[in-house]
């Protein structure tokens, strides 16, 4: 260690020489607190093993791009929370819906990236083959390092946004965009068609014998209507990929959320926050998750494998003459044409009543958010005041 406390750089170079030698989950550890101590910096041999040839296309360098982007974004939200507890603007400090807007959206999406990042790392130190459903450790570091990348460049935000000074945090890291979302949509899409639609499924039933209290219904549902969206999908969306890390986030991180409160946390994780708001996180991530997955179902309403959907019958034109002023029922209703195209019902189309009910519920696991913004706002607010105390 250097005079400050920091990793110095033998330990940094020792930790990425190790990664694909069982070393995982220390290199990002000691990748993250080393970005965040320089607040954002990336060691230069840090940046020497992402820019090797073909090191991008690893699982391990995956993992370490998604340490940095982590440690960078910590860095920046860290900065903001410094900043919002001395900030006084008209006599008062600010209000908690700042927090809950500007603060607490980018500490959720981090941990969540986190859960990600520790579950790769842990699958490639047990020298595991795949997840437990049969998946590959490269696409959950795809989705590690999306995740973590596209939450540590939102978290720099957070400082701008109260008016603080800009940090500094380097945009030099691989990681995001198109290519890696289409990436996981096509392998997420493959291993679904390989299952016959039990990926998603097998690993929402798996969350459903943990307790309610960590996120992992609410996570379990956003996998099941993951399944339910890539059911009958012939070809990837990028979108689609974004679902997928969102959803199997939220998994990760309940599953966190539970370890963190049986004390069974590995020796190394990050102990930042308490493991009620390590709870309250989850909660959180999984309602997100769980409405935009449902919600996109819903529009992806296409028929199921197998199943012959009639076409609605359309009712004969009148003559242009004949026809009535464009209106907003022009110039048979949606309903109408519905039921024309009978025997083929609502249920039967397409399981779109199927979709809706899982809407439904997915705006009725909703309720409870601003208790656990509350409780997130909280615990970052504990642990800002313990870092200045530290420090």
């Amino acid at each position: 260690m250097d005079s400050v406390g920091r990793p110095d750089s033998r330990a940094v170079e020792a930790a990425l020489s190790a990664v694909d030698e069982g070393g995982a989950f220390r290199a990002y550890r000691v990748v993250e607190m080393r970005t965040r101590a320089d607040a954002g910096a990336v060691h230069p041999a840090v940046l020497a093993f992402l820019r090797e040839p073909g090191a991008a296309d690893t699982a391990a360098a995956r993992v370490v791009t998604a340490a940095c982007a982590l440690g960078a974004g910590w860095a920046a939200l860290d900065r903001a929370l410094a900043y919002a507890r001395s900030r006084i603007r008209r006599g008062a400090a600010p209000a908690d819906h700042h927090t809950h807007r500007l603060i607490v959206p980018h500490a959720v999406r981090l941990e969540a990236a986190r859960a990600a990042l520790e579950a790769t790392a842990t699958r490639i130190d047990a020298g595991a083959a795949g997840s437990p459903s049969g998946a590959g450790p490269d696409t959950d570091g795809a989705v590690a390092a999306y995740l973590a990348v596209e939450a540590g460049g939102a978290a720099v935000g957070a400082v701008g946004a109260y008016g603080g000074p800009d940090p500094v945090i380097p945009t030099t890291w691989t990681g995001g965009g198109q290519a890696r979302v289409l990436g996981i949509a096509r392998d997420r899409l493959r291993t679904h068609a390989g299952t016959a639609g039990r990926f998603h499924r097998d690993l929402a039933a798996a969350l459903g014998r943990l307790p309610a209290d960590s996120g992992a219904p609410t996570a379990a549902l956003a996998l099941d209507c993951l399944a339910v969206l890539l059911d009958g999908a012939d070809s990837a969306r990028p979108e689609w990929g974004e679902l997928v890390a969102s959803a199997e986030a939220a998994g990760w991180l309940a599953r966190r959320a539970v370890a963190a409160a049986d004390g069974a946390l590995p020796a190394a994780a990050d102990r930042g926050l308490p493991p009620a708001g390590c709870a309250a996180l989850s909660r959180i991530f999984a309602r997100r998750a769980a409405l935009a997955v449902a919600e996109e179902a819903l529009r992806r309403c296409v028929a199921r494998p197998g199943r012959e959907t009639a076409r609605p019958a359309l009712l004969p034109q009148p003559r242009r003459s004949q026809r009535a002023p464009v209106g907003l029922g022009e110039p048979v209703g949606l309903g109408e044409q519905t039921r024309l195209g009978e025997p083929v019902g609502l249920g039967e189309r397409v399981g779109l009543g199927e979709r809706v009910a899982l809407v439904d519920r997915a705006r009725a696991a909703q309720a409870g958010l601003f208790a656990d913004l509350d409780a997130v706002a909280a615990a970052l607010h504990v642990r800002a005041a313990e870092a200045v105390a530290a420090s």
